[in-house]
Order: C-alpha cells, then sequence, then structure tokens
C-alpha cells in the first residue's frame, strides 16, 4: 500500500476529506527532525498549492490542526524524522479541526497573527505559506 492510499484510508476512516487529510500529511513533514533542500520544498509547496483551500484556509490548517499536533517533534531531541503515519497523524489532527473549525474571516491579519504566535517553536511555517502563494501565483499569470 502506497503512502497516499495509507493516508486516504485513515481519511475515509475519520470522516475526513482526502485532500485535507494529504495537506496535513505534507504540512507534518515540516516539522520533522530532518533537513529539506530546496528541490524537496518546491515538491511540497507544489502539492499544497494544488490542494482546493484559500491561502487563510492553509494558514488555518497549518497553524491551528498541524501545528498543535506536530510542534513538539521539534522540541525533542531525538525526534521523528522519518514520517507521521497517517494512523497517528490523521485522528489527532481531526480533533484539532473540530476543536478549531475554520470560518473565514474579513481580518486580513488573522494569518500574520498566527505566524507570530508560533513563531517562536515554528519559524518556517509562514515562509512556507508564501512560498505556496508564490506558486498558485506563477500558475495563474
Amino acid at each position: 500500500m502506497s503512502w497516499d492510499d495509507m493516508v486516504k484510508a485513515s481519511a475515509e476512516s475519520h470522516g475526513v476529506d482526502f485532500e485535507r487529510a494529504l495537506v496535513w500529511d505534507v504540512f507534518s513533514n515540516l516539522f520533522l527532525d530532518t533537513y529539506f533542500d530546496e528541490d524537496v520544498l518546491e515538491r511540497y509547496a507544489t502539492s499544497v498549492a494544488e490542494s482546493p483551500f484559500s491561502y487563510r484556509e492553509l494558514g488555518h490548517i497549518l497553524f491551528q490542526e498541524v501545528h498543535p499536533v506536530c510542534f513538539g517533534n521539534l522540541l525533542s531531541v531525538a525526534g521523528e524524522w522519518a514520517g507521521f503515519h497517517p494512523d497517528w497523524l490523521v485522528p489527532r489532527c481531526c480533533e484539532q479541526m473540530r476543536r478549531h473549525s475554520y470560518k473565514a474571516s474579513g481580518d486580513s491579519a488573522e494569518l500574520s497573527k498566527m505566524a507570530k504566535l508560533t513563531a517562536l517553536t515554528f519559524k518556517d511555517g509562514a515562509q512556507f505559506l508564501e512560498r505556496v502563494q508564490r506558486i498558485r501565483d506563477v500558475a495563474h499569470q
């Protein structure tokens, strides 16, 4: 069974949309105890850019659904480096999604506020989302 098949099976078993679970999976990689070169980050960003979620909703997913689940790995001396198994990741992100459901707001600074709140433990989130937006901008030119 491929990794995407495992993500899909876990998403189905928890009643969550497969595309959201794929975004959780990609975002969770940002919390691994490993270094990613530019090619890998670009591939991850392209995958997220192709998702149906708005820039603001992607920020919400990253900072409200994935960050609370995965940020502890960045603080661990011997953190996970190979990937968070979908059977572990998906139910935890589902719980965060239920606790912090996304509501589109008129507050254009909302994403910036979330990025600042998490900056001490996760400084690369906002930069990654900017990369996603650049990919979308180029695709729509």
